[in-house]
């Protein structure tokens, strides 16, 4: 509320003209966003999750063997996604490639204007929140692509909402967090950030008691009890405890050196150069701007979001792969705390206050604006990267269909070259 213009003598006709401009930058940076997800899907593996997904549908049950290995002794398998891979399969009967594309730009959206309406109801049309999802889809675009981990962004940013929205915790609110970790326990394997959410906001609150400050016994309780009910969620899976176990060893294997060296999402975020890359030039932007915010609202920001800040920006700093999960989550809210900040500190300049407001957020406009122009004309990834082609098909320049097709019309063995693609919809 201290961020809105009640206070200040401005007409309504003013008000309303920042609104409609609000709404016209945010619809056109969800229009860029959704244009950057829509592409030919090039994710190299996107033809194991539509085998293993089709093999669930047609079996009716999750295999416990891996049924793509044809040895005498099949290996056992912890299919960690099999609930997404059932949704892509089915979204592939119904609509092939261009359903799946149409669901990966669909989530996308919803990713990015989650935070951006939910920071508008609490401070109003504001240029800094249009730049935070600006900074959020630069550093995420190239995670846009037809996969799983969609799935554990939406429901981090979810879940971070709730936990920050939802003070004291309800039993409702328990058993909501309850349901939609079983459901991200099937989907993703990075559903152990929901219990470390949790977790950080129970560590704030204990901490919060202990200073004598807002935090009661009670939300001291009901945040224990939701933890307690996200970590007994992680054990509803086909696998038991061997499913978050395994997820476990598997965070531990890759960050052995000589297996990130391998896989370029993996390998540490700053291996690159930087000066070519808009993604690691955004997200040092992001970190700059950290430093600043978590400095000048220290005595408003929650120790929760606080808490929440470091451990994505840690993570951020560990692997390339983790960039996303820091940006769908740590921009936006530096986009708020920047609002209610700048909201305190000009309370006096009304005046000035309102002509920076006005002619920021019309710069931020004609900024989103140039964006979705610019993603639909098939010129932003022209620009920056990756290479990828408009269009809601399969890409056949990452994909080796012909020659696979070739392979399996020939009827007899063949050298192949094989790699994470061609073995990929070899299984499929």
């Amino acid at each position: 509320p201290e961020a809105r213009d009640d206070s200040i003598p401005a007409t309504h006709r003013v008000r309303g003209a920042r609104a409609l401009l609000f709404a016209v930058g945010a619809l056109a940076l969800l229009t860029g966003v959704f244009g950057l997800a829509f592409h030919d899907i090039d994710s190299a593996d996107i033809w194991t999750h539509l085998a293993a997904g089709e093999d669930i549908l047609s079996n009716q049950r999750v295999p416990r063997l891996d049924p793509f290995d044809h040895g005498l002794t099949p290996r056992p398998w912890i299919n960690t996604q099999w609930l997404t891979d059932v949704v892509l399969a089915l979204l592939m009967r119904l609509g092939g490639p261009t359903a799946l594309v149409l669901w990966s730009c669909l989530l996308v959206s919803v990713i990015v204007a989650v935070p951006l309406v939910l920071a508008y109801r609490r401070v109003g049309p504001h240029s800094a929140l249009l730049f935070g999802g600006l900074v959020t889809s630069l550093i995420v675009n190239e995670r846009f692509l037809v996969r799983p981990e969609l799935v554990t962004l939406l429901a981090l940013v979810l879940v971070h909402a709730a936990l920050c929205q939802l003070r004291p915790l309800r039993p409702r609110h328990v058993a909501w967090l309850f349901v939609g970790q079983v459901v991200w326990t099937n989907a993703h394997p990075a559903f152990l950030l929901g219990p470390l959410l949790v977790g950080l906001h129970l560590v704030s609150a204990v901490l919060d008691r202990w200073r004598q400050r807002q935090a009661s016994m009670t939300q001291v309780r009901q945040t224990a009890v939701a933890l307690a009910a996200t970590l007994v969620a992680t054990l509803l899976n086909p696998w038991g405890i061997r499913l978050p176990w395994h997820t476990i060893t598997a965070v531990v294997d890759m960050s052995q050196a000589h297996l990130r060296q391998g896989i370029v999402e993996w390998q540490p975020t700053f291996a690159g150069p930087v000066a070519s890359d808009l993604t690691l030039l955004a997200f040092i932007a992001s970190l700059a701007w950290s430093i600043v915010v978590l400095w000048v609202a220290r005595r408003r920001a929650s120790l929760y979001e606080v808490l929440v800040v470091l451990a994505l920006t840690a993570l951020a700093l560990q692997a390339r792969r983790h960039l996303a999960v820091y940006a769908v989550v740590v921009p936006p809210w530096l986009a708020l705390q920047t609002v209610l900040s700048l909201s305190t500190a000009w309370q006096q300049a009304v005046r000035w206050r309102l002509i920076l407001r006005t002619l920021s957020l019309v710069a931020m406009v004609m900024l989103s604006l140039w964006l979705s122009l610019d993603v639909w004309r098939g010129l932003f990834y022209e620009r920056f990267g990756p290479p990828r082609q408009r269009g809601a098909a399969f890409s056949t320049i990452d994909h080796p269909t012909a020659a696979i097709e070739t392979f399996q019309s020939v009827g007899r063995p063949l050298p192949l070259f094989n790699n994470v693609a061609a073995g990929s919809h070899l299984l499929w």
